[in-house]
């Protein structure tokens, strides 16, 4: 059996990523963005969403650019 998560997310396990949103027409489409992802309790394990368009970022990568699914 796995721990329970903590009740305070900023306890949550995270990790820095790098997301891109890839949508066609999106203001944000191709550019970069940092930030702290914490995991989730379902898969995927981490998710991210565009703040310009509100899709799903798919794009998911480690600062040194690896994959993250």
């Amino acid at each position: 059996m796995t721990e329970p998560y903590p009740t305070e997310i900023a306890d949550w396990p995270s990790v820095t990523l790098t997301a891109v949103c890839r949508i066609p027409g999106c203001r944000a489409e191709g550019i970069p963005f940092e930030g702290v992802y914490f995991e989730n309790l379902e898969p995927p394990l981490y998710r991210g969403q565009c703040g310009q368009c509100g899709q799903p970022i798919t794009d998911l990568r480690s600062t040194e650019g690896v994959p993250v699914a």
